[in-house]
């Protein structure tokens, strides 16, 4: 368990899907490949089982369900990283997911990570646009400034040629 507070303290600093995956910070799916699928299970039990503590439920969710539910996690959300993870717990702990209403179940945290997903992929996608932008308009008007000097070039040249006479013996 201090294993988990420490890794989780040095993940607090992320506090949006942009900054999560910018951070560099392993996937499941890199994790699961380095180490085994049984430890990531476990880290996520382990803050399942915070969660369960920490708001004091009435009926908190069952121990054959938090194994059922990392598992759906790690097998459902691959490309998450580490700081996505503790987002979207952080989140649920401090109240910003809604209210838990005495009870945690498997449906409302993968309905957590279901919406997390969409802000994911939502602000992955805007990233992935101003990348192409920035590589491909400055690009493309270099490339038609290019263009249009060496037509330029071309023109005056043959322009030039064509002052001179543009005969070279040839009929």
């Amino acid at each position: 368990m201090q294993g988990l507070m420490q890794v989780t303290r040095e993940l607090t600093k992320y506090r949006d899907a942009k900054q999560c995956i910018m951070s560099g910070t392993p996937s499941l799916a890199a994790i699961i490949r380095s180490s085994n699928k049984e430890t990531l299970e476990d880290y996520l039990v382990l803050w399942l089982v915070s969660i369960n503590q920490k708001l004091n439920l009435l009926r908190p969710m069952p121990e054959g369900t938090l194994q059922e539910t990392a598992h759906y996690l790690y097998t459902t959300y691959p490309y998450m990283t580490m700081a996505d993870i503790n987002l979207v717990f952080t989140r649920a702990i401090t109240g910003k997911l809604g209210k838990m209403f005495e009870s945690l179940s498997m449906a409302k945290v993968l309905t957590w990570f279901e919406e997390y997903a969409e802000e994911r992929m939502e602000v992955a996608a805007s990233l992935s646009m101003r990348e192409h932008e920035r590589y491909t308009v400055p690009n493309r008007e270099k490339s038609l400034k290019d263009e249009n000097k060496m037509l330029s070039h071309i023109a005056a040249g043959l322009a030039s040629a064509g002052r001179k006479g543009g005969d070279d013996g040839e009929e």
